[in-house]
């Protein structure tokens, strides 16, 4: 991935609204250059106090979603094989009243240290680069880059408006994975 500043992947086209470019549009399709007010980007890591072998072996397991991922009540495969590139999931959450479906489509696996993904929703398409690398011999480091594409108006305002619920979000669920993997603490109520 391009590693530029972010603020240089902006740029200002002639008669056009400022553009974001965004690094290797060819390598995903669905995240070609988008106008500013319909995307956002952002990074977030974490550092888990266990081995990188160890650390994957517990994040690709479908059995433990539901331990890190809060709301989570079912998950099924729509095609390809589970876990692999090319496969597609559908995930269905309920967080009190509101209820969502999104469906994941594996893009890049080189576990140990990448896995990308697609998640997609009514109004959202959400891009999510992972890395992991060993931190000496007991630790790994997840680093988690989010792209997120907006349609209709009421999601590209609450993307306009609420830009850091996104991140507080995922943030949330890498401290959910986080207290699962170290200390066995599950999410699912």
């Amino acid at each position: 991935m391009n590693n530029k500043p972010f603020l240089a992947l902006f740029r200002k086209r002639k008669r056009d609204p400022l553009i974001v470019k965004w690094p290797a549009p060819k390598k995903y399709p669905n995240f070609k250059t988008l106008p500013l007010h319909t995307s956002m980007k952002y990074e977030t890591s974490i550092t888990i106090d266990l081995p990188l072998e160890e650390t994957i072996a517990k994040m690709d397991s479908l059995e433990n979603l539901k331990h890190w991922q809060k709301g989570l009540k079912s998950y099924k495969v729509l095609s390809g094989t589970p876990g692999e590139e090319g496969a597609k999931m559908q995930l269905r959450y309920e967080n009190g009243k509101r209820k969502i479906t999104l469906v994941e489509t594996i893009l890049k696996r080189d576990l140990p240290h990448e896995f990308h993904a697609t998640y997609e929703m009514k109004g959202v398409h959400n891009l999510q680069e992972n890395f992991f690398s060993k931190m000496g011999d007991n630790k790994t480091k997840w680093v988690s880059r989010s792209i997120f594409k907006f349609e209709g108006w009421g999601m590209k305002l609450l993307g306009l408006l609420m830009p850091s619920a996104f991140k507080k979000q995922s943030l949330k669920y890498m401290n959910d994975f986080k207290a699962f993997a170290e200390k066995g603490e599950s999410v699912a109520g």
